[in-house]
């Protein structure tokens, strides 16, 4: 049977990374959105994406496809401000996802979202992706453990205030370092 002979399975969204895309944080002269985008006219994506892409490689990558761009996914935690590329996805109608939502269980010994979660009942983890959902980002945070899922999806009974959001942002680290180290990463 041929690839042609099969039917098409929706992957929502498929996304490229910018390790394979990249070479000195420039995207042409590679053809990656050209095949993503035919991917998505050929009906075997809804939707397409990329990955670790930070501000400039947005705005190439914007500029390249010929098909809509839904989502950046990359490392956001409460360490690690990504300002900058959240407004650059707003302008251009695109979501940002969050892997290591959480960094890496750091935020569980952080005295401020231990505060924050006790004035909600609710744990460290739980304040920061509320944190994250407030501000319309999806979190994707990886766990084996049942509870732990349980606990990650128990962030929709409580809101954090203006004053609350503002203090987890003034957690951020100054020199912006990530939680997952690759050299290619933005």
């Amino acid at each position: 049977m041929s690839n042609r002979d099969r039917a098409p399975v929706n992957v929502e969204p498929i996304s490229v990374e910018a390790q394979f895309a990249v070479t000195r944080n420039n995207l042409r002269g590679t053809d990656v959105l050209g095949r993503l985008a035919e991917l998505r006219t050929a009906g075997m994506a809804d939707h397409i994406g990329v990955s670790n892409f930070n501000t400039v490689l947005i705005e190439q990558a914007q500029a390249l496809s010929d098909e809509p761009l839904l989502l950046c996914q990359v490392e956001y935690h409460p360490y690690l401000n990504q300002d900058a590329l959240l407004a650059t996805l707003a302008k251009h109608g695109m979501a940002l996802t969050a892997y290591s939502p959480i960094a890496q269980g750091k935020v569980f010994k952080d005295p401020v979202l231990q505060r924050i979660g006790a004035a909600h009942g609710k744990n460290p983890g739980q304040v920061t992706l509320r944190w994250l959902v407030q501000q319309g980002v999806a979190a994707i945070p990886r766990s084996t453990r049942e509870a732990n899922v349980e606990a990650n999806l128990a962030i929709f009974d409580f809101e954090l205030s203006d004053a609350e959001r503002a203090e987890i942002s003034g957690l951020a680290r100054p020199d912006g370092r990530r939680r997952v180290s690759r050299s290619w990463a933005p």
